[in-house]
């Protein structure tokens, strides 16, 4: 029980800090879109047109695999934990994006595949932008208090205050990219770039960049994976 537990609470974690950061790109200037739920059939399949952009297919079958194997703990625990439309929100998201998954992608050995093209290599960089111009604010906003609410239920907490966005930028940041190109891709100005990052700073009580990432660094906060297993 508590295995499954720990498989629920940490893919929910990630989609909480998912959503939070598509919320986080709305507040620095990012047009909302228009979808309105992100647990439907059709938002996965839409956002999975931006993720195969980003995305090779063998990590998106892993991601699926992942929330496959919460969907899968969700159900047995289901009988145990006394939970609400939130548990249901999480599990309709988990399920509508692993189907999308399934349904497009290409015929392959993906288990001969997993050693090849993700053994040491740099995790894809989410495509935040592009994703927050597909969601409502509503709609992230929902997503990331449907998952807290599972984390909470099933008592997972993990010591890492980034979320996705950030963790990404701590990473690129560690490998010596200039502030410039993360602003671009990021779909920031570059003074906003620096006012985000100036927050974050304040946040994790640093007072620079590589202060912060040595404390993430130290942490092990960068080698968390959004959605992969």
């Amino acid at each position: 029980m508590a295995e499954r537990r720990v498989t629920i609470g940490r893919i929910a974690r990630r989609v909480a800090g998912f959503s939070n950061a598509i919320t986080q790109g709305h507040e620095f200037g990012i047009a909302p879109g228009p979808h309105a739920q992100m647990w439907t059939p059709e938002y996965s399949r839409a956002a999975l047109e931006i993720f195969e952009t980003a995305f090779p297919w063998v990590y998106l079958v892993r991601m699926a695999d992942g929330f496959d194997e919460c969907d899968d703990a969700m159900v047995e625990m289901s009988t145990v934990l006394e939970h609400d439309i939130e548990w249901t929100r999480l599990q309709q998201y988990l399920r509508s994006v692993s189907r999308a998954i399934r349904e497009k992608a290409p015929a392959a050995n993906y288990e001969k595949a997993y050693a090849s093209e993700l053994e040491d290599s740099t995790p894809p960089i989410m495509p935040f932008r592009q994703l927050a111009e597909l969601t409502s604010s509503e709609a992230a906003a929902e997503m990331h208090r449907c998952a807290n609410e599972v984390v909470q239920l099933c008592g997972e907490f993990v010591d890492n205050p980034l979320n996705a966005l950030q963790i990404e930028w701590m990473r690129r940041l560690g490998r010596g990219e200039k502030i410039i190109d993360l602003a671009r891709s990021a779909g920031y100005s570059e003074r906003t770039m620096y006012r985000a990052l100036n927050q974050l700073w304040e946040e994790l009580g640093v007072s620079n960049r590589s202060e912060a990432i040595a404390l993430a660094s130290e942490k092990g906060w960068m080698n968390l994976t959004p959605f992969a297993r």
